[in-house]
C-alpha cells in the first residue's frame, strides 16, 4: 500500500482486449504513470506500450520477464489477461504491489430478482482470427456447435459467477447452484468481419445464460448476447448494437438501460466499433479505481468495501 500523492506508478500486466484499453486510459489519466508493461506474446516483447496499444509512443517497452516486472517500483498493477492465474497474482502482492483486476462486478438492493442483459455486435473487434474462430466458436457449423460448446465458455462461466457472488454478498444471501444455458444463432449470408469471413448457416450469433438459484428458484440471471449481423437465424429480440440493461424484480420493480451516446473520443458514435467502447467501459473500471485501491488498507477490496469509484481529471476543456 502507498501512501497517498499526486501520481501512481501502474503496471500493465498483459495486453490483449482490455490491456490495450487500458495503457491508453492510464495515458490519459494525469494521476496515473505507466510505469511497465508484461505481454504474453513474444512478439510483443521490446515493442513501444503505445505501439500495441494503437497510440503515440510512450517510452515504455514491454516485457514478458516476471521476475523484471516484479522487481520494479511500482503502485499497483492492473492485471487484465485471459485466464487469471491466482499464483500469479499472489506473487504480485508479495512483491508489495497493489492489483486492480476487471473481473468483479456488484449491485445492490433489496429484491426478488435481479436480470441483466448485455447485447453487442462484435464483427469489427480486432481479436484474432484464433480468438474468433477458435476460442469463442464464431463461424463453426450449425451441428458442430451445438455439440462443441466454445473453449472460452468455461472460462467465462468462473467470470460470471465471481459476478453473481459479489451481487448475492451485496443483498445478504448465498447462491446454493449456478447453471449455463448457450444457444447458437446462423448467418442467413456470407458476412464479411474483421476477423474474416462467416459463411451462410454458420454460427454468426451466441446467447450464453449463467444463473444463480436458491432453493431451484432463479434469483441473479446474466445474459449475453454477442452478434456478428444483424439478420440471424434465429432473429432475437435482442438487436441492439450496444445495451446493458438491469431489470430489479421488486418492490418497487426497476429497469435501467445504458447505451452509448452520438460520439466517442470526438468520433461520431458509428464510426466506432460497438464492441470497442463495450471493452472502455469494463477497462475504465479497473483504471478509475487504482488510486482508490492504492489507498486503501491491506487486503482484499471490492467495490462492496471501497467507496464509490468515480472518474476524476476526465474532464476535457478547450
Amino acid at each position: 500500500m502507498s501512501e497517498r500523492r499526486g501520481t501512481y506508478r501502474v503496471i500493465q500486466w498483459a495486453t490483449g482486449t482490455i490491456g490495450k484499453y487500458a495503457i491508453r486510459a492510464i495515458a490519459e489519466d494525469p494521476k496515473l504513470e505507466l510505469a511497465a508493461v508484461w505481454v504474453h506474446s513474444a512478439d510483443k516483447v521490446g515493442k513501444d506500450a503505445g505501439e500495441i496499444a494503437g497510440i503515440a509512443p510512450l517510452g515504455v517497452r514491454a516485457t514478458g520477464d516476471v521476475d523484471e516486472i516484479l522487481a520494479l517500483d511500482a503502485d499497483c498493477v492492473h492485471y487484465a489477461p485471459l485466464r487469471s492465474d491466482l499464483d500469479e497474482i499472489c506473487r504480485i502482492l508479495e512483491s508489495g504491489k497493489n492489483v486492480v483486476t476487471p473481473m468483479l462486478s456488484a449491485l445492490c438492493g433489496k429484491v426478488d430478482k435481479i436480470s441483466v442483459y448485455e447485447v453487442a455486435n462484435f464483427s469489427q473487434m480486432g481479436e484474432s482470427p484464433e480468438m474468433v474462430f477458435g476460442q469463442l466458436g464464431f463461424g463453426m457449423p450449425a451441428d458442430e456447435a451445438r455439440k462443441t460448446p466454445p473453449a472460452l465458455l468455461g472460462v467465462m462461466s468462473g467470470i460470471f459467477r465471481e459476478s453473481m457472488e459479489m451481487i448475492a454478498a451485496a443483498l445478504g444471501f448465498e447462491i446454493e447452484t449456478f447453471s449455463t444455458a448457450h444457444e447458437v444463432a446462423l448467418a442467413t449470408r456470407d458476412v464479411e468481419i474483421a476477423a474474416g469471413t462467416i459463411r451462410k448457416g454458420c454460427v454468426a450469433g451466441q446467447h450464453f445464460e449463467y444463473t444463480a438459484l436458491i432453493a431451484g428458484e432463479p434469483v441473479i440471471v446474466l445474459q449475453t448476447y454477442w452478434k456478428m449481423d444483424d439478420e440471424l437465424e434465429p432473429n432475437w429480440e435482442h438487436t441492439a448494437d450496444l445495451r446493458y440493461t438491469v431489470i430489479i424484480e421488486g418492490d418497487p420493480s426497476l429497469k435501467c438501460t445504458l447505451e452509448t451516446a452520438s460520439t466517442y473520443s470526438g468520433r461520431p458514435v458509428e464510426e466506432v466499433h460497438p464492441g470497442e467502447l463495450g471493452i472502455l467501459l469494463a477497462t475504465l473500471n479497473g483504471t478509475n479505481s487504482i488510486p482508490t485501491v492504492c489507498d486503501a488498507k491491506p487486503g482484499f477490496r471490492t467495490s462492496l468495501d471501497l467507496p464509490l469509484i468515480r472518474g476524476t481529471d476526465v474532464l476535457r476543456v478547450g
